[in-house]
């Protein structure tokens, strides 16, 4: 578990588990009013909002994502390699997000 907290205030969650017996991607937002959850796998999105008399929530499935996420990963880079436009995310970005992780694990 990590928590920690952004520079506009925001506090952020991230927990991994390597050991449950089955895959398990998902994003979670709680704001004031809304908590939003997003299945990484199926690409379903729920939001729950509006607390009822009786401890209930009114949900809302979002649109989702209609393509694969890592296949417009791949599709972006090789846009960037082809046009010579900047990447989305460049290998700086990486570099960074790999050593925060690292530090988190202990190991850097």
């Amino acid at each position: 578990l990590l928590q920690f907290r952004l520079a506009n205030g925001t506090i952020a969650h991230i927990t991994t588990n390597w050991v449950t017996p089955y895959k398990v991607r998902t994003l979670q937002v709680a704001t004031m009013n809304r908590f939003v959850v997003a299945d990484l796998i199926t690409r379903q999105v729920t939001e729950y909002f509006g607390q009822q008399a009786d401890g209930s929530y009114q949900t809302r499935a979002v649109n989702s994502w209609p393509a694969e996420p890592l296949k417009k990963e791949l599709e972006a880079f090789a846009h960037a390699i082809r046009t010579g436009e900047p990447p989305a995310v460049t290998g700086e970005d990486g570099l960074r997000n790999l050593e925060v992780a690292l530090r988190c694990l202990g190991e850097g």
